[in-house]
């Protein structure tokens, strides 16, 4: 069974999503996923279900039924009680927000083995789990909107590491696609704007990488009165110069060859790097 809490409230089992209804009883289940394999007070569960009402007398008694409501949906033994608390039993691998923890860490331990494809593989796999805000059921609990922007910058870092994972396997075309969407989601997210210009350069679209370079700085002085940093700045020098692989091909040299024998020089030299071979 696979629970989803990277965008709107969905289980799954196997191929087939359960219909869990909607209103309170979901409400109440997104909170017990939000402190998976921990006990759940009722009367937090109360303040949370009621987050923009008062709760009515018959909360308590309320909250018993949903739990009844939910039991039949995913099995008896999912959502455990004891005396004034619930407590939602989740195995390894079911809930999407530790699945995506857990193919970003994945995703490092191959590019710090120079496994480029083993890293690419992880890091979509993790991009493709996010469906839109989490625990959006939960739109009034603090605890619930600080994991939300937990999730969310750990989503786009995910986006950014792919990004330059493809930049090595010499498909930048490719990410900039991504890198459009992780400056749109956040703007000020300097490192990204650097490498989506980077990238554009690499792939050819040396006009657009400008564009970009300018639109990145209107945003940082806008949003934040400050110049672009180091990075940024670079990356616009860099896209202001030919791309040596332009020049090369068109020479008539075969420009994958020479990337091949370049990234294989670099992961024995240097280690894994975004930007030395593109």
């Amino acid at each position: 069974m696979l629970f989803g809490v990277l965008g709107p409230l969905e289980v799954r089992d196997g191929r087939d999503a359960i219909d869990l209804g909607a209103g309170k009883p979901v409400t109440m289940l997104s909170a017990l996923l939000l402190n998976a394999n921990a006990w759940v007070s009722l009367e937090q569960l109360i303040a949370v279900t009621w987050q923009q009402t008062a709760a009515p007398a018959s909360a308590a008694r309320n909250i018993s039924t949903y739990v009844w409501q939910m039991r039949k949906l995913l099995g008896t033994d999912r959502i455990e009680g004891r005396r004034g608390a619930y407590r939602m039993r989740i195995e390894p691998g079911e809930l999407d927000a530790h699945q995506l923890e857990e193919h970003a860490a994945a995703a490092q331990r191959a590019r710090s083995a120079g496994d480029v494809d083993g890293e690419l593989a992880h890091l979509e796999a993790a991009g493709r789990l996010w469906r839109g805000t989490p625990y959006q059921e939960l739109v009034a609990d603090p605890e619930a909107s600080l994991e939300a922007d937990r999730l969310r910058e750990l989503y786009l870092t995910v986006r950014t590491d792919q990004a330059e994972a493809l930049v090595r396997a010499g498909r930048p075309a490719q990410a900039a696609v991504l890198l459009r969407e992780v400056t749109a989601r956040d703007p000020l997210r300097e490192h990204a704007w650097a490498l989506l210009v980077r990238s554009l350069h690499h792939a050819g679209r040396r006009g657009e990488a400008e564009a970009t370079y300018r639109r990145a700085r209107s945003t940082l002085l806008a949003e934040l009165g400050v110049e672009p940093g180091p990075e940024l700045a670079a990356a616009r020098e860099v896209s202001a110069e030919p791309d040596p692989y332009e020049l090369a091909a068109a020479s008539g040299v075969d420009v994958a060859s020479v990337k091949r024998v370049l990234a294989c020089l670099q992961r024995r030299v240097h280690g894994p790097s975004a930007w030395q071979v593109a």
